[in-house]
């Protein structure tokens, strides 16, 4: 008996003294990816402590990077001019069941497919619902609460796109640089989404496909590449095919394609005024 307890009391201390050590490695493991989001920023501040992060700009617009305890990650990009609050989430099996007894009745997307993917909850549903078109948000949140990044939660909260995910950092170069990928990504989409929120739902002549106008944090509604009012009826307008944003034919065409930033169409258009 004294024999086992002494083998156990020796493995006990050595896990105990190895600690201190994983600690460390995962403090600078978790450093690590925050140099490497520092890169791709400008006018980077940083916090250090129990709220280690930083901000800055990214493509142009405001983000926030928290790396918190437990391995929890949360991304934010700021949105001008936002929709109403909104919490979207993965449908479960449960909710889907739910859903065909009757017993919920979820706000209805604008798109069939992200309507069987995802939850809306949002205290002004019929302005936000449109948002999530198959083309615009589906196809980032997909990647986002899929097995790459496994987010727990993307929600828009005064003013904030918000990204909340659970990376532990393994300890093998291996591991940390899939961490730096999946850090990476998800501020890409953060941004993304955050530029897609600050449209809002027009109606052009008598076309009955959805259609959105970029606002660029204003009321009026602008052209995403020169940032010119749209409305004349002497300058011909087109809609992006994928993301269904309105531009000037003419700078669409300037441009090769759809200026909003992470919209992944190029080429293709619908043309809505000539």
């Amino acid at each position: 008996m004294d024999f086992v307890f002494l083998v156990w009391l020796v493995l006990v201390l050595a896990l105990v003294a190895g600690i201190p050590q994983v600690l460390r490695e995962l403090a600078a493991a978790r450093a690590s990816i925050l140099d490497g989001l520092a890169d791709e920023l400008t006018g980077v501040e940083r916090s250090e402590g129990s709220r280690r992060g930083l901000a800055g700009d990214y493509q142009g617009r405001r983000v926030q990077v928290a790396a918190r305890p437990g391995g929890r990650w949360v991304v934010r990009a700021r949105v001008e001019a936002p929709p109403p609050d909104f919490t979207i989430a993965p449908l479960t099996n449960r909710r889907r069941l739910a859903r065909w007894a009757g017993l919920v009745r979820d706000p209805k997307l604008a798109d069939r497919v992200a309507d069987d993917r995802f939850v809306l909850s949002s205290p002004d549903a019929a302005r936000t619902a449109p948002l999530f078109a198959r083309d615009g948000l589906a196809p980032r949140l997909d990647r986002l609460f899929g097995a790459t990044v496994g987010a727990k939660g993307v929600r828009l909260r005064d003013g904030w796109l918000e990204v909340d995910y659970g990376d532990m950092v393994g300890r093998d170069p291996g591991a940390l640089e899939r961490s730096k990928q999946r850090a990476a990504t998800v501020l890409r989409d953060a941004a993304a989404l955050a530029a897609l929120c600050e449209r809002r739902q027009i109606t052009v002549g008598g076309a009955q496909a959805i259609v959105f106008g970029w606002t660029g944090g204003s009321e009026a509604v602008r052209c995403p590449f020169c940032h010119a009012g749209l409305g004349d009826p002497s300058e011909p307008e087109v809609a992006c095919e994928t993301c269904r944003t309105l531009h000037h034919a003419g700078c669409f065409d300037e441009a090769g394609g759809c200026t909003v930033f992470g919209c992944e169409g190029r080429a293709a258009r619908r043309q809505l005024r000539a």
